[in-house]
């Protein structure tokens, strides 16, 4: 198991990545760029581990 922050992870991939401790009030600009280099890093599967604002600030996109 490697642990990496988002920010030393980057133009690096594994078959499984887990984002944790993602929490925002609203999906601006940065924590949308944070999520996008997290999820595009996975090869096989992506599991986020949210808070309950961030899962439903996420929910309202779809």
């Amino acid at each position: 198991m490697l642990l990496e922050s988002i920010y030393r992870f980057k133009g690096q991939s594994a078959p499984c990545v887990v984002l944790t401790e993602v929490d925002f009030e609203s999906l601006d600009d940065q924590a949308a760029r944070k999520l996008f280099v997290g999820a595009t890093r996975v090869t096989m599967k992506l599991i986020v581990v949210a808070s309950e604002r961030a899962a439903q600030a996420l929910e309202a996109l779809q």
